[in-house]
């Protein structure tokens, strides 16, 4: 799968099928989908090829190549990848390709036919951009995705339904985004955001302080705190637009985050800061400590990023 993320000049999304070729014993590659062809007219994919999505449709498929595409590791023929806009997959190896979360409102007036001019409803998941979707590895039936705009979907049946999450009531006042999720148990949970819109590449807005944390929550996600002290123990002169004599280093975008049980160690990795750590969250949780016992846990910076070499 490929793309470019620098619009007008992005050659579209893409997806190329390797087939084993006997004659050379080697594989051929062949284009099984081009969602915008940007050297004709922008033109879309076949519509006997592609279910088009209506959100798509609507915005003019921003078409700045995927987020995330996957194959399914049993079944190579199951496909499918998701961008601005859409989410597409195909279950026959790339002949067809389907929009999953539009539904068809006219279908029950037209004998099933997708007909010019029909109505269609959304099904609440794609009206902005998913990053990226984890389950609980301690739970598998509760499962966190990464929002643009709306911080995050919750799912507590296995992916059966999903609800928008994390609202200004949860204790995510400000943030835009929830980046990534990590688990220490089935309820505990641990996010990272900031007030970004969508994700911060490409530019450099927000890496200022004030812009987004760590959080935890210990009610799978319904409710959530900041976690540890707004400063860090080292912070360092050479981070972009921070004043370390305001304490609060730690207040900004963060992108990632990893929990190591055994060390009792959260890891978490910012933007323009490089990476910091956590001790002893678990253990407080795990003697029933205080609220107040988690705001005052120390971060560490580990890093400051790649260096100059």
């Amino acid at each position: 799968a490929t793309g470019g993320r620098s619009w007008p000049q992005a050659r579209g999304t893409a997806v190329w099928k390797s087939t084993y070729n006997s004659l050379t014993d080697g594989f051929d590659f062949g284009l099984v989908f081009l969602q915008a062809d940007v050297d004709n007219s922008y033109a879309l994919w076949p519509a006997d090829k592609l279910d088009y999505s209506a959100v798509g449709i609507d915005v003019g498929y921003w078409d700045a190549g995927y987020y995330t595409f996957a194959v399914n590791p049993m079944n190579s023929s199951e496909a499918g990848g998701s961008g601005n806009f859409f989410l597409h997959v195909t279950r026959n190896g790339g002949d067809n390709w389907e929009s999953p979360f539009t539904n068809h409102a006219d279908y029950c007036h037209s004998n099933g036919n997708r007909l010019p001019g029909q109505r269609w409803r959304s099904t609440g998941i794609e009206m902005t951009s998913v990053r990226w979707i984890k389950f609980n590895p301690h739970n598998v039936t509760s499962g966190f995705a990464s929002v643009a705009d709306i911080r995050m979907l919750r799912t507590l049946d296995g992916g059966d339904t999903f609800e928008i999450s994390g609202g200004t009531k949860s204790g995510l006042v400000g943030i835009n985004t929830l980046y990534d999720f990590a688990f220490a148990s089935s309820e505990v949970i641990f996010g990272v955001g900031g007030n970004f819109h969508d994700w911060p590449h490409e530019w450099y807005k927000n890496r200022l302080r004030g812009a987004g944390g760590v959080f935890i929550s210990w009610t799978v996600g319904t409710y959530w705190h900041r976690l540890g002290r707004r400063d860090s123990s080292n912070c360092s002169p050479d981070f972009l637009d921070v004043d370390c004599s305001l304490r609060d280093d730690m207040v900004r975008q963060v992108l990632s985050v990893e929990y190591d049980p055994v060390a009792d160690t959260l890891y978490v990795g910012t933007q323009a800061a490089g990476v910091a750590r956590l001790r002893g969250v678990r253990d407080i949780l795990d003697r029933g400590g205080f609220v107040e016992e988690l705001d005052m846990l120390q971060w560490e910076w580990i890093n400051t990023g790649l260096g100059d070499d």
